[in-house]
């Protein structure tokens, strides 16, 4: 349907303007404004967080909602509420709540070493129980970093250059699982995105993919990650593929890494524990080091790999619940000039 025509039939409908065809034109209208957002939304993810549970403050267990309903957070550690989300993302989509907030991550360096053994962090994480992703999976967010974790005076980075994962899918002592998120360059300005996983079942065969596509920090991004397993066989690892997705200020970048071997056993089984913010949580020189110092609009994930074009659909779509308040608003609009 022609917008212009739409906008003009708001300003001015026609007098004659029947209820039947004011109906009719209310569906048209719907389905023009839904019209290229592709078939896959962030409802119809396995988990979908918002990230809009209060105004301000702490952020608690019960405020990190997944919207699916299929999973509760627990463990909530230096978790805060950011309320100055752009109201557009680089993508053209809206922010995922009416308020335009953010679960903002604030790990902090307790012992400060340079980077050393002696460092100690304090991880800014929540926990999903049986919240993991297996097999081909899509993982999408909107997100900006504030760079390295500091320490105590403001200025000492943690681990430069250094890992900052988003996400760890089920990753453990056992080697199955993965991590999402960001490797940081030595400038300690800019990260490039980031998977890692292991050879199924033992870390002697890891394999990491680290993509060229650069994030600046302070700078709001749409970021996706999308796992396809191929024909899962490790004779043909040509036909398994990583890839990237990194809409900026320039626009949208994109990078396939293929040539390694992914089946579900270099996943994880779904039981597991998701741990998003950082690869372990709680206080330590360790996994803890390896934390998210940012904020995220929303966090979804798909148990399927999402096509390109559903992926870019995603990010330029505006949150439905905008969509239906306009939807309403504009039929109010309508019905007072015909009152009138």
């Amino acid at each position: 349907m022609d917008m212009t025509y739409v906008l003009a039939m708001l300003v001015a409908p026609p007098l004659d303007f029947p209820p039947s065809m004011f109906a009719r034109f209310f569906i048209l209208l719907g389905a023009s404004c839904t019209a290229g957002f592709g078939s896959v939304t962030l409802q119809q993810a396995d988990s979908f967080w918002k990230f809009d549970g209060a105004a301000s403050g702490a952020a608690s267990n019960a405020q990190i909602v997944d919207f699916t309903g299929n999973h509760t957070a627990s463990n909530a550690t230096r978790l805060s509420w950011n309320t100055s989300v752009p109201a557009t993302s680089p993508a053209g989509g809206a922010p995922q709540d009416t308020l335009g907030r953010a679960l903002s991550f604030d790990p902090f360096v307790t012992v400060v070493g340079a980077g050393t053994a002696d460092d100690t962090t304090a991880a800014a994480t929540f926990q999903v129980a049986n919240g993991t992703v297996s097999g081909n999976f899509s993982v999408l967010t909107r997100a900006m970093w504030d760079g390295p974790v500091l320490g105590a005076d403001g200025v000492t980075p943690n681990d430069v250059p250094g890992n900052y994962w988003l996400m760890n899918n089920g990753l453990g002592g056992n080697g199955i699982g993965f991590l999402f998120g960001l490797l940081g360059n030595a400038d300690g300005q800019t990260a490039r995105l980031a998977y890692y996983t292991s050879a199924g079942g033992s870390f002697t065969g890891t394999r990491t993919s680290t993509s060229t596509l650069a994030i600046t920090k302070g700078v709001w991004y749409d970021i996706g990650m999308v796992v396809d397993m191929g024909d899962g066989n490790a004779a043909t690892p040509a036909d398994n593929s990583v890839t990237f997705y990194l809409h900026g200020p320039g626009g949208l970048q994109t990078q396939t890494v293929t040539g390694m071997y992914i089946s579900d056993a270099t996943t994880t089984a779904p039981s597991s524990t998701l741990t998003v913010g950082s690869e372990s949580g709680g206080v330590g020189t360790s996994n803890q080091r390896k934390s998210f110092d940012g904020s995220l609009d929303y966090l979804a994930m798909f148990d399927e790999s999402l096509t390109q074009a559903e992926v870019q659909a995603i990010f330029a779509a505006p949150e439905p619940g905008r969509a239906l308040l306009l939807g309403l608003g504009l039929a109010g609009m309508l019905l007072r000039r015909r009152r009138a």
